[in-house]
Order: structure tokens, then C-alpha cells, then sequence
């Protein structure tokens, strides 16, 4: 408690050069796993703009770890036209999330309390390419070494390709290659496809699938995850506006899966809440129950934004 306190001191000492921050907390209502308090789910102090990003997440500082770094790049313009059919290309370097999927580690970002998944970030240089305003196509070299603990790794590369040429829709693909170039570890190639798609402004349907592989031919490394939005949503007293969702996400090689439903809505200007169920197809005495945090139960989620 003493150093949520200390952090959230500097919090606000920094709001006046950060330009956005926000904490975000979660609350099991009924569960068998006896965590029924206040639990952190987030404490992200960032400052990005077009060309730069710093990301920091402070929850691992509270949790007794070291600072988690989650972005730190700066981009530099190489070409821009008006003119031809390739409008730009620009060069990222710095620590950069893999451009692996569209999904953001922000709670804030996601309409769900349960987050769909994420692919870490690296030391990498990223080239990324505007094609008719319609297109990116990105290409990458990442280090995945850690200075922390001198260990070396193989260099990492990718691309991502999207468009939103078809209207309503914005559809991506990702491969990456890790250790594509390493004299220590074997290559393993890693593949996802994704697409958002607005249905008459009416319901908004999200959908990943993507295989990460573990060199194992025997399983299965695919995994997915889906979400339905009705958009328009219901305007109430005092809660305003609540957005209905429901959504599937696979684990463990579409093994196991959690079912989701929930509200998310926002009664005051820069805070969000969700009131989800989490359905796991795992029983309690299984392995890998608790490891969404929320397992099989009501959670309420409450974020500020600063």
C-alpha cells in the first residue's frame, strides 16, 4: 500500500509533461478462488505522439519488480509524396510492440475486461510503408537480447500487411521469423491473421487467429480469439451509454477457451467500467484455472484516465 501511495504521488507529479496515464482496477463479485478485494490491474504512465512513444507500466514496481518498459522508439520520416501511389515509408527504432495483430495492452483500449492477447515488444528497427492511404505494409529486424541479464538471442524478422480498401472493414496479416538469423537457437515461424469488420453501424465484429509455434509437430499451435459489439448500445439514467459485448478466447491450442459477456460504459468524463462474466471451460482444480485472474466469475473493472 505504501508504494501504491508513493505512485500514485508521482502520478500526478508527472501529469504535467506526461500527456496521458491512466489505473485501472478489477474486483472479482462472486469466485471460489478467494481473491474477493481490490485487485491492480494497471498503472501505465505513457507519452506518445505521432513520432514517439515512451510506455511505462508500474504495476511491475508494486508487484516487488523491476520498472516494465513496455515502448520507448522515436520514428523518422525517409519518404513522403502526394503525388505517386507510395505516400510514405517510415523508420522506427527503439524498444517497439511487434506488429503482430492490432491489439492494444491498455485497458482503456479494449472494450472487454478480459484482454485478447498480446506479443510482447523488442529492441527493433521497423520499416512501415503508406500505400495509397488504404494500405501498410511493415517490415522488421528485431533484437530480442537482454541487456539485464547479458544473454544473447537470434535476430527476429517480420512483416505485417493491412488494408482498409474494403469499406467497413480493416483486415491484417503477420509473420514473424524468430531466430531467422542465430548460431544458438532454432527458427520458429509465427503467423496471424485478423480482421474488424462494422456490420451497417450496428455490431462490430473483432477476430484473430494466430499460431505461434513452439517446434512441438505434435501440437496444436493455433489459438483465437473473438468479440461481438453492439455499437449503438443503450442510453440509461446515470450510467449513460453501455456498450453490450460477448466474445470467445481460445487457450492452450484451442484446448480450453473462456466465453465471455459484458457491459462497458463510461458515466464520467476520462473513466471506463466493465461488469463481465467469464465462463472457463476449465474446472477449478485444473491447471492454468486462475491464470486469467477471473476465472468462472463476475468481474468489475474500474479505469481513470489522467
Amino acid at each position: 500500500m505504501k508504494k501504491l501511495i508513493i505512485l500514485t504521488i508521482l502520478l500526478f507529479t508527472f501529469s504535467s509533461f506526461l500527456i496521458a496515464h491512466e489505473a485501472s482496477f478489477y474486483y472479482p463479485i462472486n469466485t471460489k478462488l478467494h481473491q474477493k478485494f481490490l485487485h491492480l490491474n494497471q498503472i501505465r504512465m505513457y507519452y506518445s505522439g505521432k513520432d514517439y512513444c515512451v510506455d511505462l507500466d508500474l504495476k511491475s514496481v508494486i508487484d516487488g519488480n523491476a520498472l516494465e518498459l513496455k515502448e520507448a522508439w522515436k520514428s523518422f520520416n525517409l519518404f513522403n509524396s502526394r503525388i505517386s501511389s507510395l505516400k510514405s515509408i517510415d523508420l522506427a527504432i527503439g524498444k517497439i510492440t511487434y506488429p503482430f495483430g492490432k491489439v492494444s495492452s491498455k485497458a482503456s483500449k479494449n472494450i472487454s475486461l478480459l484482454q485478447p492477447a498480446t506479443f510482447d515488444a523488442d529492441f527493433m528497427m521497423k520499416l512501415n510503408g503508406n500505400i495509397c492511404n488504404s494500405h501498410t505494409l511493415i517490415v522488421y529486424m528485431a533484437d530480442p537480447g537482454d541487456p539485464l541479464t547479458d544473454s544473447d538471442g537470434g535476430m527476429h524478422f517480420g512483416f505485417r500487411a493491412a488494408t482498409t480498401y474494403i469499406k467497413g472493414a480493416d483486415v491484417g496479416a503477420s509473420l514473424r521469423i524468430r531466430n531467422a538469423i542465430s548460431d544458438t537457437y532454432d527458427a520458429f515461424t509465427d503467423w496471424g491473421f485478423d480482421i474488424s469488420y462494422a456490420l451497417k453501424d450496428m455490431v462490430k465484429l473483432d477476430f484473430q487467429a494466430y499460431n505461434l509455434d513452439d517446434g512441438d509437430d505434435n501440437t496444436d499451435d493455433l489459438d483465437l480469439w473473438f468479440l461481438a459489439t453492439y455499437v449503438p448500445g443503450f442510453n440509461v439514467p446515470v450510467l449513460k451509454k453501455i456498450t453490450p459485448y460477448g466474445g470467445y478466447f481460445s487457450k492452450t491450442g484451442m484446448e480450453e477457451y473462456n466465453i465471455i459477456v459484458g457491459i462497458n460504459f463510461a458515466p464520467a468524463e476520462k473513466t471506463f467500467f466493465k461488469l463481465e462474466y467469464n465462463l472457463d471451460s476449465l474446472d477449478e482444480e485444473d491447471p492454468g484455472f486462475e491464470q486469467t485472474g477471473l476465472s468462472d466469475a463476475v468481474g468489475l473493472q474500474v479505469g481513470f484516465l489522467f
